[in-house]
């Protein structure tokens, strides 16, 4: 956390959290989009205003992500 160094998401925690929404999703047989580790590939840390919340241009990148499932899916 940017104000507070001795404050972290810990990236385990948020990726275990990721494996349970996708666990459940699959079992409700729902869509799951997997923006957590899209966002690790790419310079992730440019994305996040806090270490875990998106900034701009991070929504701007789950926007797009978003709508390219949906239209790829023919939901929309």
């Amino acid at each position: 956390m940017p104000w507070n160094s001795n404050i972290s998401y810990k990236h385990d925690y948020v990726d275990n959290y990721n494996k349970i929404i996708q666990f459940i999703c699959e079992e409700n047989n729902l869509p799951f989009i997997d923006i957590f580790n899209q966002f690790y590939k790419m310079d992730y840390k440019n994305l996040l205003s806090d270490g875990l919340h998106p900034n701009s241009e991070g929504h701007e990148k789950i926007f797009k992500t978003v709508k390219d499932f949906l239209i790829e899916n023919k939901i929309i």
